[in-house]
């Protein structure tokens, strides 16, 4: 069974489109208040902002690594002479 068929999905009852963001208490097509049954609970809350909080120390680490990288030595020199070498 494909996963993405079996996800359960939560539709606005006053639009019947589907719920862009469960975070937000309207629906962002019509409006109207999402009844608090199809927004996410307290403990989802927490655990999708713990991990929106984890991917963002990821991307800063990336970028901190990528500075560094890049004061040390200008990277795009690397390539460009790696481009005049000799093939065997």
């Amino acid at each position: 069974m494909n996963s993405a068929n079996s996800a359960k999905k939560y539709v606005c009852p006053a639009c019947k489109k589907t719920i862009a963001n469960r975070a937000v208490p309207n629906c962002i097509y019509c409006e109207k208040p999402i009844p608090k049954s199809l927004l996410f609970t307290p403990q989802e809350l927490a655990q999708r902002k713990q991990r929106l909080e984890q991917e963002r120390q990821q991307y800063e680490l990336h970028d901190q690594k990528m500075s560094q990288l890049i004061s040390r030595k200008k990277w795009w020199e690397f390539w460009k002479n790696d481009d005049k070498k000799e093939r065997p």
